[in-house]
């Protein structure tokens, strides 16, 4: 499950996309009590990822607590020395400096998604260990673009990334 409260609501809305395109039942929470109410069926063998800018949010603090009350693991996104980060048996710890004069979480944000997108993959190549050899080139050919006629390698080619012929492709096509 993943929960977040006000702008991270996109962050857990995109793990639960990508979770789910791994055939990972997984849910989204944005709303505090229907965190509450979903924390309390949790057992054991769940996990929470709770994702927070400052970590701080008493809300979030509850349901942590209630999660861990349960027996279920909590994997927290959030500032390092935070309450929510102590809480948690995995920190995913992401410091950074935010414009406040914007008053819109926008570096946060981008990083918070930039670590589901490391989770999905760590994820993804953990339950398909042959999925490791896609980073060093091997993809079926058959799904890859076209190569270009000219000689002269196009960047696009060249980049590092996702190809469409890997498994991991299934994370980014929406």
């Amino acid at each position: 499950e993943f929960y977040a409260i006000g702008h991270y609501g996109v962050v857990a809305q995109d793990a639960q996309f990508k979770f789910l395109r791994l055939g990972i039942p997984s849910v989204a929470h944005t709303d505090s009590r229907l965190q509450l109410l979903s924390a309390s069926v949790l057992s054991d063998k769940d996990v929470v990822v709770i994702s927070s800018s400052s970590g701080r949010l008493p809300e979030l603090l509850e349901v942590a607590e209630k999660v861990r009350e349960r027996g279920a693991k909590i994997i927290a996104i959030a500032a390092s020395h935070s309450p929510l980060i102590r809480k948690a048996d995995v920190a995913l710890i992401v410091d950074h400096v935010e414009d406040v004069t914007t008053h819109l979480p926008m570096v946060s944000r981008i990083l918070h998604l930039l670590v589901i997108d490391m989770l999905a993959v760590c994820v993804a190549m953990g339950r398909n260990p042959g999925t490791a050899g896609l980073m060093s080139g091997e993809a079926d050919e058959r799904l890859a673009e076209a190569t270009p006629v000219s000689k002269k390698p196009a960047a696009r080619n060249q980049a590092p990334g996702v190809s469409l012929a890997s498994p991991l492709a299934k994370l980014t096509s929406h």
